[in-house]
């Protein structure tokens, strides 16, 4: 909804465009547990994807061999994922979340089962990426280097919530 704008373009020259709400993750579901699950929103998309090659009424409109994506903030987080980078130090990353923000408890991150995050959530489906200031911290260099498909960085140079250096610096460089 924030980001209509970006789809009517998208459609307007011809895409067709699916937008996925993440439970946990919208001002009318916000959970802050469901929203630490970062790892499942690789598999909302992808579960969005087999749905949409199955609907009928799109059967013959789209071309698998032809599936983008387009993510902002945590959504570019997302993509570095679908796109092939792995989540490094799971345990590590939410116990610094708890620290960074207040309302996240330790015993909240406790019973977080973290075995699919530590899955790979690369969709070979997807075959070029653009990301929009996309957050990156969950990623080690090493797993960014998997990346092999083209991906496109919109940022802001001086991004206070996702700043450049520790976010899409890192991303350009690997």
């Amino acid at each position: 909804r924030e980001r209509s704008w970006l789809a009517d373009q998208l459609v307007r020259h011809g895409f067709i465009v699916a937008s996925v709400d993440h439970y946990g993750n919208t001002s009318a579901t916000f959970n802050i547990l469901a929203s630490l699950k970062f790892w499942e929103r690789g598999s909302d998309v992808s579960f969005a994807i087999d749905r949409l090659l199955r609907e009928p009424f799109l059967t013959g409109r789209i071309d698998a061999k032809q599936i983008g994506f387009v993510g902002y903030s945590l959504g570019g987080m997302t993509g570095l994922g679908l796109a092939g980078a792995q989540v490094g130090a799971i345990e590590e990353i939410l116990e610094h979340l708890s620290v960074k923000y207040p309302d996240i408890k330790p015993e909240m991150i406790e019973h977080i089962d973290v075995k699919e995050a530590k899955k790979s959530l690369q969709d070979s489906r997807i075959r070029a990426a653009v990301l929009i200031c996309p957050a990156s911290f969950v990623y080690s260099a090493e797993s960014l280097q998997r990346i092999k498909i083209p991906v496109g960085l919109v940022v802001a140079p001086h991004d206070e919530v996702l700043p450049f250096k520790e976010h899409a610096e890192l991303i350009i460089q690997h």
